[in-house]
């Protein structure tokens, strides 16, 4: 038997035992790499987690991503909304105040575009959450005025240079030629 056939073998006797399953303590069939999951991460899996991004609440088994090696460890993906996480931003205790300061920071890097908003606003309002978030959110805002983009600087260079012309002008510093 060749080296490359008895690694073979290896391989795919380890494969299936990845595939097996065992017994919870409650005695429930569980597969290994759930419960590998549940060993590392110390999170129910029957618990109800709210998406950052749609708000809707779901399961925390709804929330996990297979990949080729198995379930992610770190990446979860909303079933409703469709939209990626990492399970630390999923698991995370939420409060208004906390989800106001964490979509401030998220909103520069595109958290609006993310979310459907009518949505999104009936079920921040349905956690009750409404009025704390958006009273954070907005003195959030106003101590972290936003930094201006390119086309907000053309546009404020070209009224400077206007007001310039028409001062120059009403001073009769007009050069004759341009």
């Amino acid at each position: 038997m060749s080296r490359g056939h008895r690694k073979y073998e290896r391989e795919t006797i380890a494969r299936a035992d990845r595939a097996q399953a065992c017994f919870t303590p409650d005695g429930h069939l569980e597969s290994l790499r759930i419960a590998a999951l549940k060993a590392q991460t110390g999170l129910d899996l029957n618990s109800m987690l709210p998406c950052p991004f749609c708000l809707n609440e779901n399961t925390a088994q709804k929330f996990l991503v297979s990949t080729k090696k198995g379930i992610s460890s770190s990446r979860a993906q909303c079933p409703s909304c469709g939209e990626g996480m990492l399970f630390r931003t999923l698991t995370r205790k939420w409060t208004a105040e906390v989800y106001a300061k964490w979509v401030f920071d998220y909103s520069h890097s595109g958290f609006w575009k993310k979310i459907q908003f009518e949505t999104w606003k009936t079920r921040l309002a349905e956690r009750g959450w409404a009025e704390t978030f958006w009273d954070v959110y907005k003195q959030l805002k106003a101590e972290n005025p936003r930094e201006e983009n390119y086309e907000d600087r053309m546009n404020r260079l070209g009224e400077e240079a206007v007001q310039q012309w028409q001062h120059n002008e009403s001073e009769g510093n007009v050069p004759d030629a341009i």
